[in-house]
């Protein structure tokens, strides 16, 4: 080892320390990158489940509404129903009482 030939110069240790200087920096910021895609994928799967829950509760909220409204059709028809019936045993009471007169 004490031969010159055997040991590399100082500029290639200098020029390798540098390379692994830089590899070690590159390695870091490629971590931090990692990281920060990782946060962001986290905030937009949060961001995705509140809207959902968002969504899920509009549409529970719709459809009772929709039930709602379709109770008060149905009462609407019914009571629509009763009053023609109404309506058409006072025409023909009117109609015998007519009779009767003539």
């Amino acid at each position: 080892l004490r031969r010159e030939q055997v040991l590399p110069s100082k500029g290639l240790l200098e020029t390798l320390r540098r390379r692994e200087c830089s590899s070690r920096q590159l390695a870091e910021e490629v971590l931090q990158a990692e990281h920060a895609g990782v946060a962001f994928a986290r905030d937009c799967l949060e961001q995705e489940k509140r809207l959902h829950a968002h969504r899920e509760q509009l549409l529970l909220e719709t459809q009772a509404s929709l039930i709602k409204e379709r109770q008060l059709r149905l009462d609407a028809e019914a009571e629509l129903a009763t009053e023609r019936k109404a309506r058409h045993e006072a025409e023909e009471a009117f109609r015998a009482e007519a009779s009767k007169s003539e």
